[in-house]
């Protein structure tokens, strides 16, 4: 191990024991030294988002608010209010106070100084989807789906005003008071989206859209207009005509559905939060598009905009963030991956390490450090597999467009794209000499020299996709797997098209001996005489080479999602979609150290002396492992 990297561990590891807490102060698991990316704000769920009137955030998580200093990005708070799941929340116009909804159907305010609760009721309305003040603050006005409906309440007496039952099959996106607060705006679905109630009589005034469903809803500055987001856009309503004033559509078809609508009164701007976790601004005055950004992976549901309209919180994909409305730009320049780590490799040094986001970038770090050293973005799609060249200075990355694109690791510059394949790339490998090997869910593995644009070889021979490859340590032998259950052996010394044909080996047989269902990753073992697999089927296999002969059957249990194999060639890592990795004898097949972490496994590597593993995980982070460090 080089000199420097030693020193760091063996002076930080000791340290990490005792506080077991990453660089962001976010607990590690055990065995774990450092973490690559954050945790921080990461949620499984978020029932609402808003802003205090000093700028700190409020996340509703189950039947807690936390309270967050969104400048420096620490919660300062955690507190359980409901035994039920908080759905909706307020800011009362003075500040001071949160009207909280909860699916179990209560509704409290309660003190975000103190953290106490102030009062509460029961509504009496289960699947509650929304609670709101009216505009004097004197009300409030209650919705759910069970029944469909609204209520309101005098809020000092906590009496019951009024009870309407909604013609709406499903009340998703709850109620708003129309202007002046006489009326009551619902919105959901199926045969129309929207319907307008008198709250003095209970009559209903219109009922109108018919788009399928509401998601949200927000009344206009003015109180003339509303903007509601529905299938395929968002919409601009007219309250006194009821006629669309103008759409807000980004995009064709249902990738364009709006799950979260605002206004920008300072700008005349609407807000809208998308499926493709986007955020659009949109003109009120010309209907443009004026500004986008994607600060999510997918649908951004719920958000808040700041105070002074500078900033707005919204969760998508596991993640609470803080973007700048003008820029995109997050507050805090987090060193951070906003998809999951699909793939991961160790530079030769084992100081760096490359990692591959369905956020479509690829990203070289300082392991030790868990520091970016370089940021890689272009990967369109996102990579799903990388590789780094054996000289360190290229890594490769096979994206979900369907090609294979190489980037410079000291400039972070795209070196060249490759296309040929139909379908998402699953697995990229070098040999020693730097030649490159893809493969895709078209079934075909492609053979690729730099500078060349054209692949110098195709393989054929699985039937569906091939979803890993490994070079062996001579250079001469291909390995491959793939959905069809097999795992074949390619003679890949000779030069041109005659690479890999014939294939050398098919290894499987009757399914006593063979996978069952996808194989999804194969090595080598060092001395090039076997082959090791995992699948879906739960097993590890370890093959004969020579003969194709099966020489062990390990029975791991959850879907293997990579494997690696240690220098000495004694054992096998193997992570999998139940968030462990588990070495195993590859003599006895008896198991050994298990690493545990609560997010699925997606990348596997280790570093070329075999003391340090690297996991690439769905929630967004890697881990670097001390291999033989005891964990569970």
């Amino acid at each position: 191990m080089p000199w420097l990297l030693l020193c760091f561990l063996v002076s930080v590891v000791p340290a990490m024991a005792q506080e077991t807490k990453d660089l962001h102060g976010e607990p590690l698991p055990t065995g774990a030294v450092q973490r690559l990316g954050t945790l921080a704000m990461r949620y499984g769920g978020v029932g609402g988002l808003a802003y205090l009137p000093d700028g700190r955030g409020v996340v509703l998580t189950g039947g807690r608010v936390d309270i967050w200093d969104l400048s420096r990005g620490t919660r300062q708070s955690s507190t359980v209010v409901s035994p039920a799941g908080l759905v909706s929340v307020q800011l009362r116009r003075d500040g001071a106070v949160l009207l909280l909804g909860d699916a179990a159907g209560t509704v409290c305010e309660w003190d975000p100084a103190t953290l106490k609760e102030l009062r509460s009721w029961d509504t009496g309305q289960k699947e509650l989807r929304t609670a709101c003040y009216s505009p004097d603050g004197k009300r409030v006005v209650t919705a759910a789906n069970n029944p469909q409906g609204l209520k309101e309440w005098d809020l000092d007496s906590g009496r019951e005003l009024i009870a309407i039952r909604s013609e709406l099959i499903c009340v998703r996106a709850g109620a708003i008071y129309g202007p002046e607060g006489t009326t009551a705006i619902l919105g959901g679905g199926y045969d129309h989206n929207l319907e307008r109630w008198d709250l003095t009589t209970g009559q209903l005034v219109r009922k109108w859209c018919g788009i399928y469903e509401a998601k949200h809803m927000a009344l206009a500055p003015d109180q003339k207009s509303m903007t509601v987001g529905v299938e395929d856009r968002a919409v601009e309503w007219s309250l006194d005509t009821y006629q669309a004033l103008r759409p807000y559509k980004h995009c064709p078809g249902e990738a364009a559905r709006i799950f979260q609508v605002a206004y920008l009164p300072a700008t005349d701007e609407v807000l809208c939060g998308g499926r493709d976790g986007t955020i659009h601004r949109w003109s009120r005055v010309s209907g443009e598009r004026v500004f986008s950004w994607r600060p999510h992976q997918s649908v951004v549901a719920p958000f808040a905009v700041s105070p002074d309209e500078q900033w707005l919180l919204s969760y998508g994909t596991y993640q609470v963030a803080e973007t700048n409305i003008r820029t995109g730009e997050p507050r805090l320049k987090c060193d951070r991956h906003i998809g999951g780590i699909e793939a991961v490799a160790f530079l030769p040094d084992g100081q760096r390490v490359v990692t591959g986001s369905s956020d479509e970038t690829l990203r070289l770090w300082d392991a030790a450090a868990g520091k970016t050293l370089c940021l890689m973005p272009g990967a369109t799609l996102g990579a799903y597999a990388v590789a780094v060249s054996p000289d360190g200075k290229r890594a490769a990355a096979g994206c979900k467009d369907g090609k294979l694109r190489e980037f410079d690791l000291a400039t972070g510059k795209p070196l060249g794209e490759y296309s040929g394949h139909l379908g998402y790339l699953r697995a990229v490998c070098y040999d020693g000499n730097g030649r490159l090997y893809s493969s895709a869910d078209d079934g075909s593995i492609r053979v690729w020299e730099q500078g060349k644009p054209e692949a110098v070889a195709v393989l054929q021979g699985h039937r569906g996709g091939v979803l890993g490859l490994d070079v062996s340590a001579g250079g001469k032998q291909l390995a491959s797997c793939g959905r069809d259950g097999t795992v074949r052996l390619w003679d890949v010394a000779a030069e041109g098209p005659a690479i890999g044909r014939p294939a050398s080996r098919i290894l499987s047989g009757p399914a006593t001996t063979s996978h069952a269902g996808y194989v999804t990753a194969v090595r080598f073992t060092p001395d090039g005489k076997a082959v090791v697999s995992g699948g879906r089927d739960g097993h590890v296999l370890k093959w004969d080479v020579a003969s194709g002969r099966k020489l062990l059957d390990i029975a791991r249990g959850s879907w293997v999602n990579g494997l690696v194999c240690t220098p000495d060639g004694a054992q096998v890592l193997v992570g999998g979609s139940d968030g462990r990795v588990m070495a195993y004898n590859l003599q006895t097949g008896a198991a050994g150290v298990t690493r545990s972490h609560g997010s699925s496994v997606l990348g596997l590597a280790l570093s070329p002396d075999g003391r340090w593993l690297l996991t690439g995980h769905q929630d967004t982070t890697a881990l670097l492992w001390r291999v033989g460090a005891e964990g569970k």
